[in-house]
């Protein structure tokens, strides 16, 4: 099986008590999106509403074979494609951790919705 990492850092994954690591390809997948209007709350910084989530951009055709690494963000979107995945990166998905907490290889990765 070939996995390309569309996200635009390293994934570590551990498995059977071994460490892949998944450079990134270029360019990463990514969602275009239109920013929130301004909100009138005000405060030190600018408060804005949702962006408007738009299409997935740079993400490959299905190809036999190959896992698509793409952001949880990304996956969200790409429902129904058997083939995207995200890294596991959720409290129970059982990261490995370094002493400071973060995130320094994943267990599993997780399949975009089916629907």
């Amino acid at each position: 099986m070939k996995i390309i990492n569309l996200t635009p850092h390293n994934v570590n994954l551990v498995a059977d008590g071994s460490e892949v690591v998944v450079p990134p390809t270029t360019p990463p997948a990514r969602i275009t999106a239109t920013p929130g209007e301004k909100l009138s709350l005000e405060g030190p910084v600018g408060f804005f509403a949702a962006p408007i989530w738009g299409a997935v951009q740079d993400l490959p055709a299905q190809e036999e074979g190959t896992i698509l690494l793409v952001s949880l963000l990304v996956a969200a979107q790409c429902v129904g494609r058997t083939d995207v995945f995200s890294p596991g990166t959720g409290p129970a998905d059982g990261c490995v951790r370094d002493e400071k907490g973060l995130i320094k290889a994943v267990t599993r990765l997780i399949q975009a919705p089916l629907r």
